[in-house]
């Protein structure tokens, strides 16, 4: 059940990680976006985006609701039951009375807190995706610095102070298609 919450978690993640990069490149361009009333087709892509968003994390809250629902639920009995099976194979005498009956409200003291070590693992869980994706972040490269604030080391004169200069440059225009 915790390896699929993980999966599922991470789809929807990449989901939402999809629908905050456009609505960014949405607010980016949001004049030209308005100048030429484009807000009904581009609602519709943030529409579709957050549409698959939902669908992940539907997904993902069923499959934790079944899951956990099944461990809360059938857990205890299944501990007890466990435990009332390796008493009797491992021990001389029969099971009695006093034994199952002092057995059985150590565990319903012990079932909350069963109950809450699913959450626990599901925290964790979450907790070892968002430091995986930190992770990845800081061991990104260092990007080259491109602008550089203050005075052109190559000009003497300080008349033209705060202009643009650019070296060894080459532009072009492409269609996009490559």
């Amino acid at each position: 059940i915790f390896a699929a919450v993980a999966k599922l978690r991470r789809r929807v993640l990449k989901h939402q990680d999809a629908r905050v990069k456009m609505i960014n490149d949405l607010l980016t361009g949001i004049r030209i976006i308005k100048f030429y009333a484009w807000e009904k087709p581009f609602l519709g892509e943030v529409g579709n985006v957050r549409e698959e968003e939902l669908k992940a994390l539907t997904t993902l809250t069923l499959v934790m609701l079944v899951g956990f629902t099944a461990i809360l639920f059938a857990a205890p009995i299944i501990q007890i039951i466990l435990v009332f099976m390796t008493y009797v194979l491992t021990e001389e005498g029969a099971l009695s009375a006093s034994v199952a009956f002092t057995t059985v409200a150590l565990f319903n003291m012990m079932r909350f807190p069963f109950a809450i070590l699913p959450m626990g693992f599901l925290q964790w869980i979450q907790a070892q995706i968002g430091i995986n994706r930190m992770q990845k972040y800081l061991e990104l490269p260092e990007l080259t610095t491109y602008v550089v604030d203050g005075k052109d080391p190559d000009r003497e004169d300080e008349q033209d102070a705060g202009s643009i200069s650019m070296r060894l440059c080459s532009f072009a225009w492409t269609d996009g298609s490559e």
